[in-house]
């Protein structure tokens, strides 16, 4: 009888081991936490590519918030393109590097490109879709020293063809007042402005992320060097965003 009870006892107990052993498996089956730490602990641009490159399914992991301050991450609401922006841990003046992680329209094939894109935090994405292309529209900010504080917010677009194979690239989609054809528009000011409001300077904003028709460029004054209520409009018209004239910078900025 002791020695059934010794017996069954055992088994109890190694059962119980068993059920409520730490595991290593969410370690290893969830590399969105091991990016996490490895951004944390200042890997570089090439670094977090090489990694992703290993852990595509990244793509498909929502990305959780982060107590690291030194990168951000963006991703558009079809969940096809990501941009993770990483702070240089070597550089003296704030330079950001950008890494994609993206999903080529309808493959289902992932890609990575590293130090693809534009200077500064990406912050925010929007996107218009056109026939077998898919625009996507990255705001970005990036602070620059030259005999004074520059901040700079710049609107850029990159295409996706579903029907190519990794076919990301820069596109000029932008068509300004004197007709010219560029890929990129921007505005700066300086900190010298005399009743300057940090707060109120947009920059560039997106009537709509998810669907988006309209750009705002925010107008600054030519004298003040101030940021005025009023936006240069840049309107989708089937194949370009044209420009359309000045409206009210009417969209609130979202700090996070």
């Amino acid at each position: 009888m002791n020695t059934k009870y010794t017996i069954f006892m055992l088994i109890v107990l190694i059962l119980s081991a068993c059920q409520f052993r730490p595991s290593n498996k969410p370690g290893k089956c969830d590399p969105s936490c091991q990016l996490d730490s490895l951004l944390g602990n200042c890997a570089n641009q090439y670094e977090v590519a090489a990694y992703l490159s290993k852990n595509l399914e990244i793509l498909d992991i929502p990305v959780k918030p982060s107590p690291y301050t030194n990168y951000t991450v963006k991703t558009s609401v079809d969940n096809t393109f990501r941009v993770y922006s990483i702070l240089d841990p070597m550089s003296s003046i704030y330079d950001v590097h950008n890494v994609f992680l993206y999903r080529n329209g309808d493959d289902y094939d992932t890609h990575v490109k590293a130090d693809a894109g534009d200077w500064g935090y990406i912050i925010n994405i929007g996107m218009v879709a056109s026939g077998h292309k898919t625009y996507y529209l990255l705001i970005s900010e990036y602070v620059s020293y030259h005999y004074g504080m520059y901040c700079t917010t710049m609107v850029s677009a990159y295409s996706l063809d579903r029907d190519k194979y990794n076919s990301l690239k820069r596109e000029p989609l932008f068509i300004t007042k004197s007709g010219n054809l560029t890929d990129i528009i921007e505005v700066s000011w300086d900190d010298n402005g005399s009743n300057k409001d940090w707060l109120n300077l947009f920059g560039v904003s997106l009537d709509n992320a998810a669907d988006t028709h309209e750009v705002y460029i925010q107008v600054i004054d030519a004298k003040s060097g101030d940021a005025i209520d009023k936006a240069i409009v840049y309107k989708w018209d089937g194949c370009h965003f044209r420009y359309s004239g000045l409206k009210p910078m009417r969209i609130e900025r979202i700090e996070e």
